[in-house]
């Protein structure tokens, strides 16, 4: 260092000079290593005094370096050559002159940069992971305080950071994050007091969006010990809570910063798991203030994972039942009339309402069943009328909804209660879907329902079915349609579009019944005899099955091929939607 005080450039001339020379004797004779190592050391003493505008003499020498043989090299002089491009860009009080020397000459990158890459294969080298965390971090640090990078480019800068301060102990990365982000927290303050308009909101998103990919990446569990601390993201969470409740309050209107809001929420969660229950009161206060200020899916999806994390934890079952109870009584009243005159207005709030349902039904139904306050009857009322709705994502999770609580009903006597009770409406509500009250699109899920339905309450199902398709008015239109379609034992086709009973098979039928035979004869299931024995011959019969319908022997649906059943759903509706045979049924229907 000294020397260079009075030499100047001259030194490095040397310096590189007698590092040439050391490359070449290495190359002989690969025992020769010191020469090179005492090269690079000298190198490394004279960083902190090179001034920035040198451009003669650094290039070259880290040109030079490129030429290290680095699978030959000693591990130690691998060390010092890393050591030596760390100092270069380290910030530090010591070795300042060569980061600055860099800010302004990027154009070097393009020697260092293949340096660290080929060092990667050397897991000995410890000094690696700094400098590249160093040069890292340094240098997003910059172009995050330039202002000149656009949202999308600061939000995949903050993955990088999360990434590289993971490898960091645990006060340094304190340290970098003290630096680099909680300007942008005291910013969130100021931004959250200011009017609403498009640049406040630009501004809040850009630094709402830069903490949750933070929060997804920066992620230290396994990194070495850190028991004795807690991890960065629930520091920097812990502080951030009180401004992102603060935001909600002001923002609740705006459906883009509550899913962002959402998304940072989710993400911290992710990562901390059960580090994070201190703080799972405050969040789950956020969450339901939200949802009643302003009913939003992205909402819902939080409450999805936190219900599924913390459920089963002792300490917070009454917190998930309580937050489950708020979420269903504001649906539940947002749904229901006079307040919605149509339903298919909230269909993305049913949506993830049911889809948040339908998981914790899954994964945890004693949770639901055991929640006091939940009113069970209607949120299966509520499934039921949603499936009436043309939205084709709303239909698939309310009937996954149905699905899982008919599932679980047999071993919850409060949900077996509750499918008894409504099970005829329900089974109601899939005729009239599939006669052609619903899209097409919207029929697959039905297929699953009615599964379920026939495997865990098989003899109800009959009775529904029964007391539904003899009801008045008929729910499946076009039965002429149906009639129309009767083939006979022998092969020939009857035509009893305007006939009140039909001769099939040697039995005298009503057009009820055919509509049944039909339905349930797709399943390839029906061993049993579906009508009673009866005289065709008979006037007496004639006058009783015109006017009664007799009990109804059937084996059901299909109970284990899910995919047969799909294809009888498909072809029944086609024929009550009177497409049999057309082009545009041959075109659609093995779509739905």
């Amino acid at each position: 260092m000294y020397c260079y005080n009075v030499l100047r450039e001259d030194l490095l001339k040397l310096l590189h000079s007698k590092l040439e020379d050391a490359l070449l004797k290495f190359d002989k004779d690969p025992s020769q290593w010191q020469p090179l190592e005492s090269c690079l050391h000298a190198f490394l003493s004279v960083s902190e005094c090179v001034q920035t505008s040198e451009t003669d003499n650094l290039p070259k020498f880290l040109a030079t370096l490129q030429k290290l043989p680095f699978q030959q090299l000693d591990v130690r002089v691998m060390s010092t050559v890393l050591d030596a491009i760390g100092n270069c860009v380290t910030r530090g009080s010591r070795v300042r002159a060569y980061a600055e020397w860099i800010n302004g000459h990027p154009e070097v990158l393009t020697s260092v940069i293949p340096l660290l890459v080929m060092g990667l294969g050397t897991p000995q080298v410890a000094p690696l992971q700094v400098v590249l965390t160093t040069i890292t971090l340094d240098f997003v640090q910059d172009a995050l305080r330039c202002n000149q990078l656009k949202l999308s480019e600061c939000v995949r800068l903050m993955y990088t950071v999360g990434r590289v301060l993971a490898v960091l102990p645990m006060e340094n990365i304190m340290s970098y994050l003290n630096q680099m982000l909680m300007p942008y927290v005291e910013e969130l303050h100021v931004l959250v007091t200011l009017e609403i308009n498009t640049v406040t909101k630009l501004a809040i998103l850009s630094r709402l969006k830069m903490l949750s990919m933070l929060f997804a990446t920066l992620d230290v569990q396994g990194e070495g010990d850190i028991s004795r601390f807690p991890q960065p993201v629930f520091l920097v969470l812990q502080r951030i809570l009180p401004v992102i409740q603060a935001i909600v309050h002001v923002w609740c209107s705006d459906a883009q910063v509550i899913e962002v809001v959402c998304s940072v929420l989710k993400n911290a969660v992710a990562t901390l798991l059960d580090q994070s229950l201190p703080l799972v009161a405050d969040m789950t206060q956020i969450l339901v203030k939200s949802y009643q200020l302003q009913p939003h899916p992205a909402a819902l999806d939080l409450a999805r994972q936190f219900v599924i994390m913390y459920g089963r934890n002792k300490s917070h079952v009454k917190l998930m039942q309580s937050l489950l109870c708020e979420l269903s009584s504001i649906t539940l009243h947002m749904t229901a009339p006079p307040h919605c005159q149509n339903i298919s207005e909230y269909s993305d709030i049913l949506e993830a309402f049911f889809n948040l349902l339908a998981q914790v039904l899954k994964k945890n139904a004693e949770l639901l069943a055991s929640a006091e306050s939940l009113e069970l009857e209607k949120l299966f009322q509520c499934g039921i009328l949603a499936l009436s709705v043309p939205e084709a994502l709303t239909v698939k999770a309310s009937s996954s909804f149905l699905v899982n609580f008919i599932s679980q009903s047999t071993e919850l006597a409060l949900l077996f209660s509750v499918v008894q009770s409504n099970g005829e409406s329900l089974t109601l509500r899939i005729l009239r879907n599939i006669g052609g009250e619903s899209p097409r699109s919207a029929l697959e899920p039905l297929a699953d329902l009615l599964l379920t339905m026939n495997k865990k309450h098989c003899d109800s199902l009959s009775r529904w079915l029964h007391t539904t398709i003899c009801s008045e008015p008929q729910p499946l239109p076009r039965s002429t349609s149906l009639s129309e379609r009767v083939v006979c034992q022998d092969g020939s086709q009857k035509d009893c579009a305007n006939q009140t009973t039909v001769i099939l098979s040697g039995r005298l039928v009503t057009r009820c019944h055919l509509l049944i035979n039909l339905f349930f004869q797709a399943t390839g299931e029906c061993s049993g005899q579906m009508l009673s024995s009866a005289d065709p011959d008979s006037r007496e019969t004639t006058e009783v099955l015109s006017s009664n319908i007799p009990h109804i022997y059937v084996l059901f649906l299909e109970r284990a091929n899910k995919r047969k059943l799909q294809e009888t759903v498909r072809e029944f509706s086609l024929i009550c939607r009177g497409l049999v045979g057309t082009e545009y049924a041959a075109k659609l229907s093995p779509y739905f």
